[in-house]
């Protein structure tokens, strides 16, 4: 319901490497002597379709200027094709800092209080990324080994 509070999950977690147990139960760590590290976000944005125009004309020329932000990789809003009314919000940042200097902007402050507003609830999750994984690693668990 517009103009109603809604609370925010947030859930910070770090990973600091990926071992995976192949078939034949060997073990395989994923990681590099320089550790890769970013902050992802994810926001599950569930909206009327009342609200759905309000919100994306609201969120759209604000993700532009956060994509100007300084340590912003990349901010983009995607529509799940499966399930109808409903937008995932996606951002990656260089560092922590960055990240923290982000939530601070009065960009960062009008997104989640359009989130806050016009979505029923919102599902927010932080994570710290320590490591990702490419193809390799799904090569390496997809090949036979003795």
């Amino acid at each position: 319901m517009p103009g109603s509070a809604h609370s925010l999950e947030l859930t910070l977690c770090t990973v600091f490497a990926v071992t995976v147990v192949t078939p034949k139960n060997r073990f395989v760590s994923y990681g590099t002597p320089k550790s890769i590290r970013m902050i992802v976000t994810t926001t599950r944005l569930k909206v009327a379709s009342l609200n759905r125009r309000q919100l994306i004309q609201t969120i759209l020329p604000l993700l532009r200027r956060v994509r100007d932000e300084r340590g912003c990789l990349s901010s983009h809003l995607y529509e799940d094709v499966g399930d109808e009314g409903t937008s995932i919000l996606v951002e990656e940042w260089e560092t922590q800092a960055a990240w923290n200097n982000h939530l601070q902007t009065k960009e960062c402050a009008i997104i989640m209080g359009a989130i806050s507003v016009l979505c029923n609830p919102p599902n927010v999750e932080f994570k710290l990324l320590e490591y990702l994984a490419g193809m390799e690693a799904l090569r390496e668990f997809r090949t036979p080994h003795e």
